[in-house]
Formats: structure tokens, sequence, C-alpha cells
């Protein structure tokens, strides 16, 4: 089995009230798809909440779309993500509640995926 990369990266504005936009694609191998993106809506009480519109939109995706595998784990699966704090809230070093009760798929299903963090150029 070929490892499975998926790349997500989050707009840190909003493109309407509490909605952001959060772009993937996933490589298979030698194979890459288009960039593809996902609308997320937030509650407006977070502090930083991109960082959870990227979580959800990675638990969507992994969970409910078919561009990374249905039925998978985290075995061969590569996240490259914009915001530590996802890292973060598979490693359970998070205190933020919102990410990591959204994040447990990542403590549990995908505790083996591997996750690198961009470095930001801003």
């Amino acid at each position: 089995m070929s490892l499975t990369i998926l790349e997500t990266a989050v707009h840190r504005e909003p493109i309407s009230q509490n909605q952001y936009r959060v772009f993937f694609r996933v490589q298979h191998g030698e194979r890459i798809t288009t960039v593809r993106a996902i609308d997320v809506s937030i509650p407006s009480s977070q502090s930083e909440p991109y960082k959870l519109a990227e979580l959800l939109a990675i638990k969507y995706i992994l969970l409910h779309k078919t561009n990374v595998g249905m039925s998978r784990t985290g075995k061969e699966l590569q996240l490259n993500v914009s915001s530590g704090a996802i890292r973060k809230t598979q490693k359970l070093q998070t205190t933020n509640t919102d990410t990591y009760l959204n994040g447990r798929f990542l403590q549990k299903r995908f505790a083996e995926a591997a996750i690198k963090v961009a470095r930001r150029t801003e």
C-alpha cells in the first residue's frame, strides 16, 4: 500500500460571517488530485476559528469523502496541515475544548497518521 498524503490550507480571513474556506488536495503515490475547497461554518465564540475550520474540514474529508479512501485508518497516511494546533490535538496537548472534542478522530482512528505542519511565509 502506498502513502496517501492529504494537504490542507485554510484562508485565515472569513469568506462570510463565521465561514472559512479550507483548500485541500490528495496524493496517492504519483497521482495528485486538483485543489478543491470546502466552506466550513464555525461558531463565533472561537478565538482562532480558522484552526477549528481546518480541523473540521480534515474530519469531513477523512470520514465522509471517498478521496482519501473509505474505512481507512492512519496507517500510510500523512497530513500536511497549516496549523500546529491540529498536531497538538492528535498528541493531546491542546487546551481548547472545541478542538479537543472535534479532534478525537485524530487521537483514535487516525492516531498512526503522520502530521506535518507547513511553515508560514507571512
